[in-house]
This record gives structure tokens, sequence and C-alpha cells, in this order.
């Protein structure tokens, strides 16, 4: 009851006030620079933002949503694996603003290879060793990896297709992103049923998150926004 108050009291007031301002007395409709849908989704760059954000997202959602079993299978008390769940959401948080404020200076593939890197790093702690330490670490760095994601999806889009179809191409790749999110745990699940373990998904996760490196790494330039030449900083 209170998020819908929340939502109410802060998000309705908030979009309202948005709207008013994006307002023209003569209901005029401003195109903005850009690739249509159809034009986006034929590109390269489409499918290769979408399996990014795909992996990480199926990474990051998997690992967190087992954590708690993955170390109490592991000897580690019920009430400290717990607190590995909290880091996550502290460090998501953290990660959004951190890689908000980076997208403003420097190149954001670069920014996106930073933060996919750390969920890559959680996996392979998980893989050599279990423990709470290793798992507050590592569930630290998924959660690095997810919250940035959310941001880079937005950024990124703007960049390598423009506005013009931004919201209908922002829903494709949150979509995409959301299918992640849901088939992860499912893959975390069907490893420890057929396997009676977490490995091999987590040696699955650690293979994907290095073909969401190598495609964000193919980018290349921008093509919409302030500057269209790659840069670092």
């Amino acid at each position: 009851m209170m998020l819908g108050v929340l939502v109410v009291v802060l998000g309705v007031p908030a979009v309202w006030t948005l709207g008013a301002d994006a307002r023209r007395p003569n209901g005029a409709v401003v195109e903005k620079p850009g690739l249509s849908t159809r034009e986006a989704i034929a590109s390269a760059h489409f499918w290769q933002l979408s399996g990014a954000f795909f992996c990480v997202a199926m990474t990051a959602s998997g690992a967190t949503a087992h954590l708690i079993p993955l170390l109490t299978d592991h000897g580690v008390p019920t009430a400290q694996a717990t607190r590995a769940i909290s880091a996550a959401g502290i460090a998501l948080i953290a990660g959004r603003l951190v890689a908000g404020a980076m997208l403003d200076r420097f190149f954001a593939p670069n920014v996106a290879l930073a933060f996919f890197l750390m969920p890559l790093a959680g996996i392979i702690m998980l893989l050599s060793t279990v423990s709470m330490q290793a798992g507050l670490v590592a569930a630290m760095l998924v959660g690095l990896g997810l919250g940035a994601e959310i941001d880079l999806i937005a950024f990124l889009q703007s960049r390598y297709f423009g506005l013009r179809a931004f919201g209908a191409l922002y829903g494709y790749l949150f979509a995409i992103f959301m299918l992640g999110s849901g088939i992860g745990p499912w893959v975390m699940g069907l490893s420890f049923t057929r396997f009676g373990n977490y490995t091999p998904a987590l040696w699955l996760f650690a293979a994907v998150l290095v073909l969401a490196c190598s495609l964000m790494w193919q980018l290349g330039p921008y093509a919409f926004g302030p500057t269209s030449d790659r840069s670092s900083s």
C-alpha cells in the first residue's frame, strides 16, 4: 500500500509536470533526429545492444535470485546469507548513480564494459570459492552491473538510434532485458535440479558475460548526439 501511495504522491505529479512542459498550444509534434523503429531493428547495433543487455540481465538476476541457497548449500547460515541480498540492493542503487555520472564524462561503451566486467568478476568468485565474504563481494559486483544497465539502455539507445523512435525502441530493449531477467533464475534452478549444484549455470553466465563485453566493444562511434567521434573522455 505504501508503494502505491508513493507512486501517486510522487510519480503522478512528476509525469504531469513533464507533460505540461512538453505541450504546445498548436498541438504540433516536432520530429526528432534518428532512425525509425524499422530502421533501428534492422541495424547491427540493435542486436548488439539487445544481446549484451540480455546476457547481463540473465546473469545478474539469476545469480541474485539463487544467491541465498547457493551460500547456504556451502554452509553459510541463512541469517548471514541474507545480508548478501541487502548488499546487492545497495550496490544496485550505487551502480545507477555512478554509471549515470560516468556516462556524462566517458565514452558509453567503455563505461558499459567496466560495469559488465564487475558481475563477471563476481561470478568467477562464486566459481572459485563460496563463503560469506565471497558472497557479499560477489553480490555487490553483480548488483553494480545490474544497476548500471538500466541507465546504459537509455543512453546507448539515444547515441546509436537517435530520438525519433526512442519510446518504441526503449520498449523493445527493456522487454529483452526483462526476458533475460526472467530466464536467469530459471537457468540457475535447472542447473541445480539436473546436476545438484549451480556450477554449470555459473560457467554459462561467465561465458555470456564475455560475449556481452565483446558485443559492447564492437559498437563503434556514436551515430547521434553532441559528438559522433569515438572518445574515451
